[in-house]
């Protein structure tokens, strides 16, 4: 129920009245800790966040801050109160306005051994930086090197540690921050975190996102393999297969660690880090966020062909397929599909019959159809049908299932784009369609692009051999 009229005017003269106090009295200490410690209750309201902002009441408290640097009730109420008041979106582009973010940081060096702020100082930290700008403020002002050290300093704080991997894990976000939190020996930290508390939800979570957008940069793909950092993800999502969050977390932090990476790709394979990802997807069939992470994570950890094998005796091809089936519209998933199904099938034969089994062409096909502006799309489209299409029982499908046509398409309408083409002639079947005098166009339009005159050749003379599709 909401309050009543009355109820908010009452609201709204006890948030003024408190902020001129503050205003009127800034070299008090006691009265700037008394109402800084009213703004921390009243700032737990999504409206009043609201209303300190509009009765410019966040000024005050940074500049309490400032002018008491060695009052450590006032840095802990201050950096809990800025915490609460920055939930709201608005109040981050407020503070950084401010120049609020540099007492926060300056209130956790400060007082490296003071729990109390530096639980309340990550808190804050990790609340104002989900605006871009803001993150790179706090690398500006050396802000993520106090989240690490309160994380070191404070191994066995359950709260220092969820909001630091919390902190970290948004800041990172960005590029120069993924380098950054590298350089200062901040993955270990998280790492530890995860290891030392596993029945801590909140902590799994959060250190499973970092972990994920760290591994955004290749280095650091390497640094968290070297620390042992991918187990406890695996952990993780076998620990809490019920919890949603944590299995997107987890696939999404696995499929970065693959991506590109050989030794990690295996090193999750050792681990038994595959089942994880298809239970995940298996389980959560609806979870949109699940299915599209959980296709990336396989893709990215298939490429190496001991895994194409895992995959496959851990039966991971059909939740594949199911995705791209129940989320037709969704065109990252529709594209996740395409190129983990292209790199399950490429040079695995028993995968390709697998496939045709399971009824995954016709997805692949679909997505083509539905999405034939993508070009991304068309290009993963074009190699899952060239390395599905390796047996005579696969051709005669693509050809059942009318899945020639799309390739020709997207050959016709992406006239400058060499990989869909060069994919494109792994196909067959084209004469019928008219497809001749494309491949021999192709040919001509790319006369240096050796994959592209292998195929073409390869594909003419079949034709000639007159082999296709007996």
């Amino acid at each position: 129920m909401s309050d009543s009229p009355k109820e908010n005017q009452n609201k709204k003269e006890s948030i003024e009245e408190t902020i001129k106090e503050m205003k009127e009295y800034p070299n008090n200490e006691i009265i700037q800790e008394k109402f800084i410690s009213i703004l921390i209750n009243i700032a737990l309201n999504s409206e009043n966040q609201i209303e300190i902002r509009n009765l410019k009441g966040i000024e005050p408290i940074i500049k309490a801050m400032n002018n008491f640097p060695n009052n450590q009730f006032i840095q802990e109420k201050g950096c809990r109160a800025l915490g609460n008041i920055v939930i709201d979106k608005e109040n981050q582009i407020e503070i950084r306005n401010l120049k609020g973010i540099k007492p926060i940081i300056n209130a956790m060096n400060n007082f490296p051994n003071n729990q109390f702020i530096q639980e309340k100082g990550c808190r804050a930290l990790g609340n104002i930086v989900s605006n871009k700008e803001n993150r790179i403020e706090i690398r500006n002002l050396k802000g993520i090197e106090p989240i690490i050290n309160a994380m070191n300093n404070f191994p066995n704080n359950q709260f220092i540690q969820e909001k630091g991997c919390r902190a970290l894990g948004n800041i990172v976000i960005d590029k120069e921050n993924q380098i950054e939190i590298r350089n200062l020996k901040g993955i270990e930290p998280i790492i530890n975190a995860i290891n030392n508390f596993p029945n801590n939800q909140n902590i799994q979570l959060g250190g499973c996102w970092a972990l994920g957008n760290i591994a955004d940069d290749k280095e650091n793909q390497i640094e968290i393999r070297n620390l042992k950092g991918i187990e406890p993800i695996i952990n993780a999502m076998n620990n809490f297969p019920n919890n949603q969050d944590i299995q997107l977390g987890g696939c999404w932090a696995l499929g970065n660690i693959a991506d590109d990476n050989k030794e990690n790709k295996i090193e999750i394979r050792n681990l038994k880090g595959i089942e994880p990802i298809i239970k995940a997807m298996n389980n959560f069939p609806n979870n949109q966020g699940i299915q599209e992470k959980g296709c990336e994570a396989l893709l990215n950890i298939v490429i190496d062909n001991e895994n194409k094998i895992e995959i496959r005796n851990l039966k991971g091809i059909e939740p594949i397929i199911k995705v791209m089936n129940n989320f037709p519209n969704n065109q990252d998933i529709q594209l996740n599909g395409c190129e983990a199904l292209g790199n399950i099938a490429f040079y695995n034969n028993e995968n390709k019959i697998e496939i045709r089994n399971l009824k995954g062409i016709e997805p692949i096909i679909n997505a083509m159809n539905n999405f034939p502006n993508n070009q991304d799309i068309q290009l993963n489209g074009c190699w899952a049908l060239g390395n599905i299409v390796g047996n005579k029982e696969n051709q005669i499908e693509i050809r059942i299932l009318k899945g020639i046509e799309p390739i020709i398409n997207a050959m016709n309408n992406f006239p400058n784009n060499q990989d869909i083409h060069k994919y494109g002639l792994n196909q067959i079947e084209i004469k019928r369609l008219n497809g001749i005098e494309l491949i021999k166009k192709v040919m001509n339009d790319f006369p240096n692009n050796q994959d592209i005159q292998k195929y073409g050749k390869l594909v003419l003379e079949e034709f000639e051999k007159n082999e296709f599709y007996y």
